[in-house]
């Protein structure tokens, strides 16, 4: 009998329990998404808005301008490779490039092997050594074919990329198939967009 007195006042505290209003509230620590549910986000301000809106207008400006200035630095490259690559066929280069070529260091009637092309450049580097003397006033306004000659006729050049339009230009005048590949640093694309908080 003592077993059921215990159920039957189990019962009534069960009873009392849930009889009770408020019911049972359980409280768990979430992340901010709970089974999809998003977190609402407070409402904006106008001001947060405008704000916003203005910033990224700034950013698509800043980002257009940059791709513009890749674009235009991109052409001027090409254009200046196309340029240098036209002077090194002028006539006149080509002619003074053949006539510094002793008859021994002439492309040979059969094939050209390495051991010919392998002469030619050290003929070549010490026929004209790199000296260390600064440019002329008007080095920059002088055409490059006319520079080129001059270099050619008196026997020195003055900077490492002189030397190697000179041998490329002797090259071509021997009728050896030479390709100019010049390699040319461009501006970078990506920009640093600047931010607000930063003034």
């Amino acid at each position: 009998m003592e077993g059921l007195d215990e159920v039957t006042e189990l019962l009534s505290k069960a009873s009392s329990l849930s009889s009770n209003q408020e019911g049972v509230q359980i409280e768990l620590d979430a992340p901010e998404t709970l089974w999809g549910m998003r977190k609402r986000r407070k409402k904006r301000t106008e001001e947060e808005l405008i704000e916003d809106y203005l910033r990224r207008k700034v950013n698509d400006t800043i980002r257009k301008v940059a791709q513009n200035a890749h674009k235009a630095h991109l052409v001027c490259l090409l254009a200046h490779g196309r340029h240098i690559n036209a002077a090194l066929g002028s006539g006149t280069l080509l002619g003074a490039a053949l006539s510094t070529t002793p008859g021994r260091n002439a492309h040979p009637p059969g094939r050209l092997d390495l051991t010919h092309l392998q002469r030619l450049v050290g003929w070549f580097g010490k026929k004209f050594p790199v000296s260390k003397k600064e440019l002329e006033k008007d080095y920059w306004d002088v055409p490059v074919d006319e520079v080129l000659v001059r270099r050619l006729g008196c026997g020195e050049v003055r900077t490492v990329r002189e030397a190697v339009l000179c041998f490329v230009a002797l090259c071509r005048s021997l009728g050896i198939s030479t390709r100019l590949v010049m390699a040319f640093p461009t501006c970078l694309l990506e920009t640093r967009f600047w931010d607000a908080n930063q003034t």
